[in-house]
């Protein structure tokens, strides 16, 4: 049940299956939010043992879209802020759910699950997370003055790494990337001298956190 005196926000995402770029912005509002002492509740279609053991610790409530039983029927939330315009639908058209704020942001200018939902206007505000996306949204014929730019982001503590003599040829290098180009996969197989570990889909599927950043010298 919303409590009595917090504010409550559900975010969306359409799935939640991997440490990809939705999840994790996901996962970093929601800390957020907590962090302001609001109820959190992340709505998503899909969600996998390992981001729901990311998520674990932060006791939020969740939300199974797929479902018919809805936990906040008849409920007023005071926000919604959510990606992927099938969340959308799902929670105001089929759900008929109340919100005060409604915020739409895109995390891509590309993929067609990043699409505003086609009554955005109708929304409080839609987002985008690069000028790109930006420019991208108002060539689509959303006005400019209802975009706002919310750049990709980490937490505080990922710039808390103790400053360590940076060599001129490193030789340990993290390549973090869920889509590795091919010249980067093949220097690793061309340099004996330089150590290079990949993470991401196709390799070591992890959160990125400081201490393993740490282990680097690029």
């Amino acid at each position: 049940q919303k409590s009595m005196t917090k504010k409550t926000v559900i975010l969306t995402n359409h799935s939640l299956r991997y440490y990809a770029g939705s999840e994790l912005t996901t996962f970093e509002l929601a800390r957020e939010f907590l962090r302001r002492d609001w109820d959190v509740y992340v709505a998503c279609f899909e969600l996998s043992p390992a981001i729901k053991d990311l998520f674990k610790p932060l006791e939020i409530s969740w939300i199974n879209l797929g479902e018919e039983q809805f936990p906040l029927t008849n409920c007023n939330v005071d926000l919604v802020w959510g990606h992927h315009f099938t969340t959308f639908d799902r929670l105001f058209a089929h759900h008929r759910i109340q919100s005060e704020k409604s915020v739409f942001v895109s995390l891509s200018p590309f993929e067609p699950l990043e699409s505003p939902p086609i009554y955005a206007n109708n929304l409080s505000a839609i987002g985008a997370n690069s000028i790109e996306n930006f420019n991208t949204l108002t060539q689509q014929g959303f006005p400019s003055e209802r975009i706002f730019l919310f750049e990709n982001s980490v937490s505080e503590d990922y710039f808390s790494l103790q400053p360590r003599k940076k060599s001129d040829s490193p030789c340990s290098i993290a390549v973090i990337s869920n889509h590795v180009p091919n010249e980067i996969r093949e220097l690793k197989g061309n340099n004996e001298q330089i150590s290079i570990d990949f993470y991401g889909f196709e390799y070591q599927s992890v959160l990125i956190t400081k201490e393993i950043l740490s282990q680097y010298d690029l």
